[in-house]
């Protein structure tokens, strides 16, 4: 939640970690069971926590759903957004790549996590710029000479984990969210998804509802990646809110 010391730690930071950290906490408020809510790589820890500690999760509500995987990777670091904003894909290569030549995901990565200062900064803004992009229906209108200094290392602390993790291609196996679905076949709940998510296309959410025998895939149109937007963050109520209704019988 962006509270941990020291900010922006690498070191035994991974996927396991942080699904243990949310198991101390139900442990810590003395649930016995509780309902789990997840969106964009919280929808990946989401899934996972459940597919985890399955007999303590009592629904589970995801939204924009990323699985974490090559693909995943590959569409967010251009290969596939790039389709739909070329303007903004020269210019976001323009910065990360040298030469213009090589992988834009590895290119950022070694930049956030082996550049100097200046180097992290220049990657994380133009980072942050193309990644606005897919969260919105219209190019991002970012700009990080507008932005405080401590909004701008903010920026970079919170690309610097995402690098870390890229990495590590998440600290899962390839395909492992999907392959271990069946281990919510006793948990219900909704996958919700926004139909021009080009932050995280809406087949891994039609895929993770195929194959969750209790998950309902609800299509959200004219909205994409931000949960912000109004008839997105709707539709997430309303899945709460009819989780709660089953629940409360």
């Amino acid at each position: 939640c962006g509270e941990s010391l020291p900010s922006g730690e690498l070191e035994n930071n991974s996927t396991d970690r942080l699904l243990a950290d949310a198991e101390k906490l139900r442990e810590h408020l003395g649930f016995d069971k509780w309902h789990v809510y997840g969106s964009s790589w919280g929808s990946t820890l989401a899934l996972l926590y459940a597919q985890t500690y399955t007999n303590v999760s009592e629904s589970l509500v995801i939204s924009a759903v990323f699985l974490a995987d090559r693909f995943s990777s590959k569409w967010m670091n251009g290969e596939g957004q790039n389709y739909i904003y070329p303007a903004e894909y020269e210019e976001f290569k323009s910065v990360v790549l040298k030469n213009g030549e090589g992988c834009t995901r590895q290119a950022v990565i070694d930049g956030l996590l082996n550049g100097n200062k200046a180097r992290q900064v220049e990657v994380s803004n133009a980072f942050s710029k193309w990644h606005l992009c897919g969260m919105n229906m219209e190019a991002s209108d970012f700009d990080p000479e507008m932005m405080e200094e401590e909004d701008v290392l903010a920026g970079v602390t919170m690309n610097r984990l995402f690098a870390h993790y890229d990495q590590n291609n998440f600290f899962i196996e390839e395909g492992q969210v999907l392959r271990d679905m069946n281990q919510l076949k006793n948990v219900q709940g909704f996958v919700v998804q926004g139909r021009f998510d080009l932050c995280c296309p809406p087949k891994a959410a039609f895929d993770v509802s195929k194959a969750w025998r209790g998950g309902e895939l609800v299509e959200v149109q004219a909205a994409s990646h931000s949960t912000g937007a109004p008839h997105f963050s709707q539709a997430i109520v309303n899945a709460t809110d009819m989780i709660a209704d089953r629940f409360s019988k």
